[in-house]
C-alpha cells in the first residue's frame, strides 16, 4: 500500500513538473543584448540573455539595403515555450551619424531549429529612424500582434533586422550592449524552467527509483 502511494506521489510530481516548466512564468521581463559576435551555429550574430558587452569597444553591425541581420539567443530553449506576439520592445541603436533618417526598417521574430537550419517567423513590425522628429540615432520598437508562438524544446530564439531595398542607406547599428530585445511582461523564464519544476521532477524521479528499489528486493 504505501509503495503504490508513494508511486502515485512520484508520478503526480513528475506532472506538475512538466505542466510548470511548460507554462512557467516568471513576472519579469527577460531582455538580450545585441552583440557584433559571431554565434555558435555560425547561422547570425550572438544576442545574450545577461547584459552584455561586445569583445571589442563600440563594435557595430551594418545593415545595408536589401539585407537582413539576424540575431540569436545564446542559449537554446531547455522546455517549449509560449510566448505572447504582442509587447515585444527593443532598440537597434545607429551609431552617430550612421543612421539613415527617415527610412523604415523591419523587425522580425521568431524560433531557429538549429538541426533543420530553419527560421520560422512568428510576429513583425517596424520602425522609422528620425520618427516624430526624433533627430537622433534612435531605433525603439514594439509589436501589436495578437496571438501566441512557441519555441520549441532545443530551439533558439531569433531576432532580425531588415533594410528594404526601397531605402538608400545603410544602418549602423551598435552591437556592444546598447541595443537589445526584451520579452513582454509574464512570459517564459526562457530557457531554464524554475526551480520549483526542477525539484518536482527530481522528487518525481527519486520516487520512482525508490519503488523501483523495493520491488526489486
Amino acid at each position: 500500500m504505501r509503495t503504490q502511494l508513494i508511486a502515485t506521489i512520484s508520478i503526480l510530481a513528475l506532472l506538475l513538473a512538466a505542466g510548470a516548466a511548460s507554462a512557467q512564468t516568471d513576472g519579469t521581463t527577460t531582455q538580450w543584448s545585441i552583440l557584433a559576435d559571431t554565434h555558435t551555429t555560425g547561422d547570425g550574430l550572438e544576442a545574450h540573455r545577461t547584459q552584455a558587452q561586445s569583445q571589442g569597444p563600440d563594435e557595430t553591425v551594418d545593415v545595408a539595403p536589401g539585407t537582413c541581420q539576424v540575431w540569436l539567443s545564446d542559449e537554446t530553449a531547455d522546455v517549449s515555450a509560449t510566448f505572447d506576439k504582442d509587447q515585444w520592445t527593443g532598440a537597434f541603436h545607429a551609431a552617430e551619424g550612421q543612421a539613415p533618417l527617415g527610412e523604415t526598417f523591419t523587425v522580425n521574430i521568431g524560433a531557429f531549429d538549429p538541426d533543420g537550419d530553419t527560421f520560422n517567423q512568428a510576429v513583425s513590425t517596424s520602425f522609422t529612424y528620425g520618427a516624430n522628429g526624433d533627430t537622433f540615432e534612435r531605433g525603439y520598437w514594439q509589436t501589436s500582434s495578437s496571438g501566441t508562438f512557441t519555441v520549441p524544446l532545443g530551439d533558439l530564439l531569433y531576432f532580425e533586422l531588415c533594410n528594404p531595398s526601397t531605402n538608400s542607406g545603410t544602418a549602423t547599428v551598435l552591437a556592444d550592449g546598447e541595443s537589445w530585445v526584451e520579452t513582454p511582461s509574464d512570459q517564459p523564464a526562457f530557457p531554464t524552467p524554475e526551480l520549483g519544476a526542477l525539484l518536482l521532477t527530481g522528487l518525481g524521479i527519486l520516487g520512482i527509483a525508490g519503488v523501483a528499489r523495493v520491488r526489486r528486493d
